[in-house]
C-alpha cells in the first residue's frame, strides 16, 4: 500500500493538540485554507498554561463534560507530548465564524460550551471542522512549524499506516 499523499500538518500549544477529537472538533484559526483531508496535529514545545488556567476552561464547558475535561486536562498536564505528532483527524471544512447564519459561516452562539471553551470563538476567524479523529497510540517526534506544513516522507509513511490501520 501507498502513502496517503494528502496530509498536512499543524502545530497547537497544549492542552489544544490533545483535546481533539474528544473535546474539541473545530480547531479554531485567524486564517482560512483551502486544505481539506488528513492532518496530523504535533503539539508544540511551548509549555501549557498554569493548572489555574486550566481549571477556567473545564469550569467554562457545560455542567456534564466538565469533569470528564478536568480529567482529560490533567492527564495532558502529567505527559503534555511536546514536540510530538499526538492526533490525526480529518480537516473537513473551514467556516467562517459570524453571529448570524450565511454561506460558508458557522454561528458562534451555536456552539456548545464545551466548544467554546476550548477554542477562540471570534467573529471574522476561522473554525476547521475536524471529523475521524483519533489519537495517535504512540506520539511521534516531530520538527513543528508555523500554518500548515508538510510532513516528511518517512513521517508522511508513519502516518499513512496509522490512517490506514483506524480507516
Amino acid at each position: 500500500m501507498g502513502v496517503i499523499t494528502e496530509i498536512r500538518c499543524v502545530s497547537l500549544w497544549q492542552p489544544w493538540a490533545s483535546l481533539i477529537p474528544e473535546f474539541k472538533i473545530h480547531e479554531t484559526r485567524s486564517w482560512y485554507t483551502k486544505y481539506r483531508g488528513w492532518l496530523a496535529i504535533q503539539a508544540t514545545l511551548r509549555k501549557m498554561p498554569p493548572i489555574q488556567e486550566l481549571l477556567k476552561m473545564a469550569n467554562a464547558a457545560d455542567e456534564a463534560m466538565q469533569k470528564p475535561l478536568l480529567k482529560k486536562l490533567c492527564q495532558i498536564h502529567d505527559n503534555p507530548n511536546y514536540g510530538k505528532i499526538v492526533t490525526i483527524a480529518n480537516l473537513e471544512d473551514c467556516l467562517e465564524m459570524s453571529n448570524a447564519p450565511g454561506k460558508g459561516k458557522i454561528v458562534i452562539a451555536e456552539q456548545t460550551p464545551l466548544e467554546r471553551a476550548v477554542g477562540r470563538w471570534e467573529e471574522g476567524r476561522f473554525a476547521w471542522k475536524l471529523t475521524q479523529g483519533f489519537a495517535v497510540p504512540e506520539p511521534i517526534q516531530a520538527t513543528g512549524y508555523q500554518r500548515l506544513w508538510l510532513p516528511s516522507d518517512e513521517l508522511a509513511e508513519n502516518l499513512s499506516k496509522m490512517i490506514r490501520s483506524y480507516t
